[in-house]
């Protein structure tokens, strides 16, 4: 699987079940079998790292800038992004392509 960014660069994820220290190593692909369904979680790769106060660190999807004087909440607005889901049936690769329409981001 594959995640694009708002820039158009692809970039590798880990799934549920992938520890943080192993971000960088060959994933087993899922296998779901007729009429079954999977839930998962995908974060890209280059999100996580290891802080300087030795703890594991999930930046956010997208990247969010604010300052006292100019709050740009909505500078990714209007920007889109993409998985790219590779799924093999019968030994036959399809690719999924998801795209999705950012109209702004909510800041807690």
């Amino acid at each position: 699987m594959v995640y694009v960014d708002e820039n158009g660069k692809s970039k590798r994820v880990i799934h549920n079940g992938i520890r943080y220290i192993d971000k960088g190593s060959t994933q087993v692909a899922s296998v779901v079998p007729k009429d079954a369904t999977i839930e998962d979680l995908l974060i890209p790769s280059d999100n996580i790292y290891f802080s300087d106060d030795n703890k594991w660190i999930e930046k956010p999807l997208f990247p969010y800038y604010y300052s006292q004087e100019t709050a740009n909440e909505n500078f990714i607005a209007g920007k889109t992004i993409k998985i790219i889901f590779p799924v093999i049936i019968q030994d036959i690769p399809n690719e999924y392509v998801f795209k999705f329409s950012i109209n702004g981001v909510l800041v807690k």
